[in-house]
């Protein structure tokens, strides 16, 4: 789960490149890929610059799961229900700015093939990264990306944002509906699309912590009380 979190994050980042809209909704993210055993379904949903995304219920298997990311905190909380017993870890996007960490900027080219995806005009973009090719479909007809949603995002040694992706605005219109990411050493493929972009309120209680008994850990990996 953690590893899907980091690859979903890591992806928006690279996505949400344009200039920050005032985006309220929802959307559902698909991921399928050589080392994914199943296909996994996400439900997301932003607001104010805060991010969360719940499992897909038939693929819970009775629990539920949450992940929620404050980008003005740069909190993160991953909240388990377990018939009844809820408890969650909270950290700090530690793990994706480590993840950024000395890494050079990316090589953004844009082409000319396009295709639709859910009735949307898309145009390809390819980002490359050190680790990786991201062959991007950028809708050109939707205002709507998520880089507000890194703006606080600080940088390895604090101060300053990690990246400066304004200069990249030109090539992001709005979301990536299909991103097939390759990874350079490995030759594995991941691919999300996503789907189902609905503007408007999220449930109220989408971001809340009420009710779970929660202890501090590192981004979803071992947990210690406090």
């Amino acid at each position: 789960m953690k590893r899907m979190f980091l690859l979903a994050m890591v992806v928006l980042l690279v996505n949400g490149m344009a200039k920050a809209q005032d985006f309220v909704g929802s959307f559902k993210m698909l991921i399928s890929g050589d080392e994914v055993m199943q296909p996994v379904e996400m439900l997301c949903y932003y607001k104010d610059q805060a991010w969360a995304m719940t499992m897909a219920p038939e693929q819970m298997k009775g629990g539920k799961v949450r992940i929620i990311f404050d980008a003005k905190t740069k909190e993160t909380y991953t909240l388990m229900d377990m018939n009844g017993n809820k408890m969650g870890f909270k950290g700090k996007a530690k793990d994706l700015e480590e993840m950024m960490k000395d890494k050079a900027e990316p090589k953004i080219t844009e082409t000319k093939e396009t295709k639709a995806i859910d009735g949307h005009p898309c145009k390809k973009v390819i980002v490359e990264t050190e680790d990786s090719l991201i062959d991007m479909w950028v809708a050109q007809d939707m205002a709507f990306n998520l880089q507000s949603m890194f703006a606080n995002m600080g940088g390895p040694k604090g101060g300053g944002p990690t990246r400066n992706f304004s200069k990249y605005a030109k090539y992001f219109k709005g979301p990536s509906l299909e991103t097939l990411v390759t990874d350079k050493k490995k030759g594995t493929k991941t691919t999300m699309l996503i789907k189902d972009i609905k503007k408007g309120d999220v449930p109220a209680d989408i971001f809340s912590t009420e009710g779970y008994q929660l202890m501090d850990s590192g981004m979803m990996g071992g947990a210690g009380k406090n």
